[in-house]
């Protein structure tokens, strides 16, 4: 089986999305190979196959997460087995690969069902033939064998066990990284965390700080609109920073640095999330 790209939005819907070309675009125009919800970007991340790995680039003018790790606009990144690629607007991508990772055509049940199908019709018609032609002993054995329904009912029970199990194996590999996920911090403690420490808010930008500082109090304040505003805000101004070079690292003591947009990023996609559903 080739690779398969599961994608689950906001209110938990999820998708499967076999992977048939080596290159797909991903984003909320039609014309993508795997279309998102109107909230993601018309083009949002491209996924290329190239030697023997895929390889996300980000099209978008926001940074996204692969696997934990920052992807800047314009930048790329390999895209491992059982990693997830975090969007805008609560959507994640995870892609899931067992055997041979190179993209292929998918294989529908109902092909296999009228291939045999088609050998028992097939079976059939030659012994209603045979019989025509003289009901000879050879003919009459053949119209009587039982082993084509054998094979019919054998196949399909074989086919449907696999996809049995295949089911099952993707539910636990989702509920393993729903998992993973929910066993991190929530982007409110990370933010809380980021805006308690003077040490870390004297290293951001001050219109950045300001603006983080008006959404967590309108999230706060339970204010939807006020706070769809001022995280959208909070998102433009990002964009901003970035597009004009600002640093927006977090130097530790004792400790490596850390990107401040990723947390922010999280932030600002998980609380547009909740307060577009809660609409």
């Amino acid at each position: 089986m080739p690779a398969i790209i599961i994608s689950t939005t906001a209110d938990g819907t999820r998708r499967e999305h076999w992977v048939e070309k080596r290159v797909l675009r991903i984003g909320s125009d039609p014309d993508c190979e795997i279309v998102l919800p109107d909230e993601i970007e018309p083009h949002v991340v491209s996924v290329q196959f190239r030697n023997g790995s895929y390889v996300v680039r980000n099209r978008s003018k926001l940074p996204v997460s692969l696997g934990g790790r920052m992807v800047l606009p314009e930048g790329s990144e390999t895209w491992a087995n059982q990693e997830t690629l975090e969007l805008h607007a609560g959507v994640t991508l995870l892609l899931t690969i067992d055997g041979d990772a190179t993209p292929s055509p998918r294989t529908d049940h109902q092909h296999l069902v009228q291939h045999y199908q088609k050998i028992r019709e097939d079976e059939r018609h030659a012994a209603v033939v045979a019989q025509d032609a003289g009901d000879s002993p050879t003919a009459t054995a053949a119209a009587k064998k039982p082993g084509s329904n054998v094979q019919l009912i054998v196949g399909l029970f074989c086919f449907f066990l696999a996809a049995a199990v295949l089911v099952g194996l993707v539910a636990f590999l989702l509920a393993q990284t729903q998992a993973s996920v929910s066993s991190g911090p929530s982007p409110t403690e990370m933010v809380d965390a980021l805006l308690s420490n003077s040490a870390y808010t004297s290293q951001l930008p001050p219109s950045l700080l300001s603006r983080l500082q008006e959404a967590q109090q309108a999230i706060a304040l339970q204010d939807r609109d006020m706070a769809l505003r001022r995280l959208l805000r909070l998102q433009s101004e990002l964009v901003r920073l970035r597009d004009a070079g600002e640093p927006l690292k977090i130097n530790r003591e004792g400790a490596d640095p850390v990107d401040a947009d990723e947390y922010i990023v999280r932030y600002i996609n998980y609380y547009l999330a909740n307060l577009r559903a809660s609409g």
